[in-house]
């Protein structure tokens, strides 16, 4: 079973509303995203931001989503060794995109 990050994802404080984008994405096109959508500013400021990561098991078409903080997305990350750019600060550490993907899409290019 091997599990690693595939997008960002910022999760509203009710957890009833997850709003995903793929990789090479940043939380700043999913915010936008949220934003077009009529999310309030409010509710966008007290979300939390992390990553969608996907588990693959050993059965064939067997795999599963789901939303993870910054912290648990900086171990997934190192543990599937996605890092292109080392984890900064103490432990725990917090994982960004930058971290992750060098290349990015401009904002205006992305948009569901």
């Amino acid at each position: 079973m091997a599990e690693r990050i595939i997008g960002v994802a910022i999760q509203l404080q009710d957890k009833k509303y997850t709003y995903v984008a793929n990789a090479p994405c940043r939380h700043h096109h999913v915010i936008r995203m949220m934003t077009r959508y009529g999310v309030s500013v409010g509710d966008i400021a007290n979300a939390t931001q992390g990553f969608l990561a996907l588990e693959i098991f050993n059965a064939p078409g067997e795999r599963w989503t789901r939303f993870v903080d910054r912290y648990e997305a900086a171990l997934i990350a190192k543990n599937a060794g996605q890092l292109v750019r080392p984890l900064t600060g103490s432990e725990p550490q917090e994982l960004y995109s930058e971290n992750l993907w060098i290349d990015t899409i401009p904002v205006n290019d992305y948009m569901p």
